[in-house]
């Protein structure tokens, strides 16, 4: 594991709420271990069109009927936290809580 990869993305996560993040982690946590314990330490065998679409690019913002949040990668939602992360940084962030905290 690179420190400095997990030290930024576990801040962010932080900052904008591990809970709210969970809420929309596009699969379960059962694909999440699987993935883990074949060796996919980056979740690259979840299609990408998920992460994008739960990280805001289809749609911009997500409503989880299910649970108590909802998550919005631009303000009020963040307190500007999230802005100016590329959809890129926003997956890594999603991917980061499925590893480590879903």
């Amino acid at each position: 594991m690179n420190n400095e990869h997990y030290d930024k993305y576990e801040a962010l996560s932080q900052k904008i709420g591990i809970g709210a993040l969970r809420a929309i982690i596009p699969v379960t946590k059962e694909k999440i271990r699987a993935a883990l314990e074949n060796g996919d330490e980056h979740l690259n065998s979840i299609s990408l069109h998920l992460w994008d679409k739960a990280a805001g690019m289809i749609p911009k913002r997500n409503y989880c009927t299910t649970k108590e949040f909802y998550v919005s990668w631009e303000s009020p939602f963040t307190s500007g936290v999230a802005n100016g992360l590329s959809l890129a940084e926003r997956v890594c962030i999603l991917k980061h809580v499925a590893q480590y905290h879903y």
